[in-house]
């Protein structure tokens, strides 16, 4: 009998050792850049699932102000965040940062820009990539994108044409944000000598970055 209470003893050591092994976390800081009315601004770092609050906030006086938590990973969080006036955070925003490297893997809060309540959420563990379907690259793996999606030529006709929308840009096309000189939807002859077209190839319009004088070293790109 000794024997045998024993073994099972032993049993379910092994057997809750094994169950406390497949649990994993990841410690994170949570920093909280509280805009121009912090004492407006307050948040709830939620799990998805079960709806526990990890960590709170209270009303801030101004700054940063950096909190740390260790959440459960793999797992997924609301960042349900309040304005008191509700006018939106004006600024304010929360970074989750990996505290080893110093990574910043998600800001939350930048579009919380009118109303009481505004929430985004994030996933652990944090996978950057491309997360565009339509990208060259894309990474189906990835949960945050980390700008880094790249796109071939195009193999057929957009259809885009500039005399449709009286040369602006459609619904095709857009300049890249993080453009230091944008393209130019034009007619006639560039205003740089010897440098261009003095027409369209065929119709009126047609598009063009300039190179010379402040739009030399620059980046100018375009994306469907």
């Amino acid at each position: 009998m000794k024997t045998t209470f024993n073994k099972m003893t032993f049993a379910l050591v092994i057997a809750f050792a094994l169950c406390v092994s497949t649990a994993s976390a990841t410690w994170v800081h949570v920093q909280t850049f509280a805009g121009s009315w912090g004492s407006e601004v307050s948040w709830s770092l939620d799990d998805q699932i079960t709806g526990a609050q990890m960590l709170g906030s209270s009303p801030y006086s101004g700054g940063f102000y950096l909190d740390s938590v260790d959440l459960p990973d793999p797992g997924c969080y609301d960042l349900n965040m309040f304005d008191s006036f509700g006018d939106g955070w004006n600024g304010a925003y929360v970074e989750i940062i990996d505290p080893a490297s110093g990574v910043v893997m998600y800001t939350l809060g930048t579009g919380f820009t009118s109303g009481t309540s505004y929430t985004e959420s994030f996933c652990l563990p944090w996978v950057p990539g491309c997360t565009d379907p339509g990208a060259s690259n894309y990474d189906p793996l990835a949960n945050a994108d980390d700008g880094s999606c790249t796109y071939g030529c195009i193999a057929s006709d957009t259809l885009e044409s500039w005399e449709t929308y009286g040369g602006g840009f459609g619904n095709t096309w857009a300049q890249l944000p993080s453009n230091t000189v944008d393209w130019t939807v034009w007619s006639g002859a560039t205003g740089s000598f010897n440098t261009g077209p003095s027409s369209a190839y065929d119709g009126t319009y047609y598009i063009y970055t300039e190179t010379s004088g402040a739009g030399s070293n620059s980046d100018a790109r375009m994306q469907v």
